[in-house]
């Protein structure tokens, strides 16, 4: 969480990414949809899954 300047600067945005995936157990072990859906609980957990190789 931020502000909108804070949540658009991406050094911000990915040092709070890492902090909350830090707190995902087994976070290295889960596909990549699963692991980003724990720390940004997105509305559409789905749309994850298009960036995954």
């Amino acid at each position: 969480m931020g502000t909108v300047e804070q949540i658009t600067d991406p050094e911000y945005a990915t040092t709070s990414f890492l902090k909350g995936l830090k707190q995902v157990d087994g976070w290295q072990d889960m596909p990549l949809t699963r692991s980003a859906q724990a720390v940004q609980v997105s509305a559409y957990p789905d749309h994850y899954a298009q960036w995954e190789k």
